[in-house]
């Protein structure tokens, strides 16, 4: 039992060591590839989000205000590249999610269920 609790463990630290050498490389990459801004790739990402969402709010308001006057509501083309935009990068950003934590959450708990028993 002290051999599955110390494999156990070593998992763990393999989990932490695989999540942390993604997220630094990740950074590294994107800080190597963009040197005039210098910015986080994880930040640039979060402003890109929260732009679509910005953009689907106002096009939800034009819609509103088409509706109410009786008119045509035609989305312009920036307003649906930005939702587009932030719905492309959302969708990387859930995909590495579980990239990152998927496999180590899954062989935790396996990992769990093999030493309790």
């Amino acid at each position: 039992m002290t051999f599955l609790r110390g494999l156990f463990r070593l998992w763990l630290i393999a989990s932490l060591l695989w999540m942390a050498t993604l997220v630094v490389y990740i950074e590294v990459e994107g800080r190597r590839r963009d040197v005039a801004d210098g910015g986080s790739v994880f930040v640039k990402a979060w402003t890109v989000i929260a732009d679509g969402w910005k953009a689907e709010r106002e096009l939800a308001a034009m819609r509103e205000v088409a509706a109410v006057s009786d008119g045509m509501s035609v989305a312009p083309d920036e307003t649906s590249r930005r939702i587009e935009t932030g719905r492309d990068v959302q969708k990387v950003a859930l995909l590495f999610g579980g990239l990152l934590l998927g496999p180590p959450l899954i062989l935790l708990v396996l990992g769990a269920w093999v030493v309790h028993g």
